[in-house]
């Protein structure tokens, strides 16, 4: 029944993908609600739910990726299994990821928790790893590279 329900929302083309035509994530998958045992439903990935039902259940960590770089496309043979590794690279190599945007450093970095003012302090402290750990909510071992300088690179710093 639910994967009938699936194939209603697919439009077959040329290339041969099946394209989901319902409800679309922000990061451009289907999304396909299946009902749950107990009541309800559960918002699953259409084209997991279909590389599943076709081919097996994946174990678990196991992730699957577009061989045609079509992310609605829900035809279980153009998806193969890969490690989060080659998903990364065959996203910067489509074109899908900017690696510009990837390679900011320091402050620059979206993700990043301390300014170079921060950084600059933690060198010159005479406190400990661990008590540096606690005072800018980062890891010991984040410290340690800073005070290493292999993260937070001098080379990196705005002119």
């Amino acid at each position: 029944m639910t994967i009938s329900r699936l194939l209603d929302k697919i439009i077959k083309d040329d290339n041969g993908c099946w394209n989901y035509q319902g409800a679309i994530s922000d990061k451009g998958y289907g999304d396909f609600n299946v009902p749950k045992p107990e009541g309800g439903y559960k918002r699953v990935r259409a084209h997991r739910y279909s590389y599943e039902h076709y081919k097996g259940e994946l174990k678990q960590g196991e992730k699957i990726s577009p061989i045609c770089n079509n992310r609605r496309c829900c035809n279980p043979d153009h998806w193969e299994i890969t490690t989060q590794r080659e998903r990364t690279k065959k996203s910067f190599d489509s074109g899908n990821r900017n690696k510009e945007e990837y390679k900011q450093t320091g402050e620059d970095n979206r993700n990043a928790q301390l300014t170079w003012a921060d950084v600059d302090k933690i060198r010159l402290s005479v406190k400990s790893n661990a008590e540096l750990a606690i005072q800018y909510g980062v890891s010991e071992k984040h410290i340690s590279r800073i005070r290493n300088h292999t993260r937070w690179n001098e080379d990196d710093r705005p002119q």
